[in-house]
C-alpha cells in the first residue's frame, strides 16, 4: 500500500469523485510497478511523475520501504 503525505492526502481529497477514483487505483499500481511513471530531472531528481487523467499529475518516490506519494496536482501548478 503506497503512502501518502499530508499534503498528497488533502491533494486526493479535493479532487473529484472520477479523478479520486483513478488516483488511487495508480497509486496501488505504483506499488506493484514503482518506475511506472517518469523520471523528473532538476530539483525534483529523485521523484517521478505520472498523469491522472488530463488534467492532473501525481508526483512520488520510490522509497526502500515502498512508494511514497508526494503531491497531486493540477498539470499548471504540479511542479511549483
Amino acid at each position: 500500500m503506497p503512502r501518502y503525505t499530508h499534503r498528497a492526502w488533502k491533494d486526493l481529497e479535493g479532487l473529484p469523485p472520477s479523478l479520486q477514483t483513478k488516483a488511487r487505483t495508480l497509486a496501488k499500481r505504483l506499488d506493484q510497478e514503482a518506475a511506472l511513471g517518469t523520471k523528473l530531472k532538476g530539483r525534483l531528481t529523485g521523484n517521478r511523475s505520472i498523469d491522472i487523467g488530463r488534467s492532473h499529475r501525481m508526483i512520488y518516490s520510490v522509497e526502500d520501504n515502498g512508494v511514497l506519494i508526494k503531491v497531486i496536482r493540477g498539470r499548471r501548478d504540479t511542479y511549483r
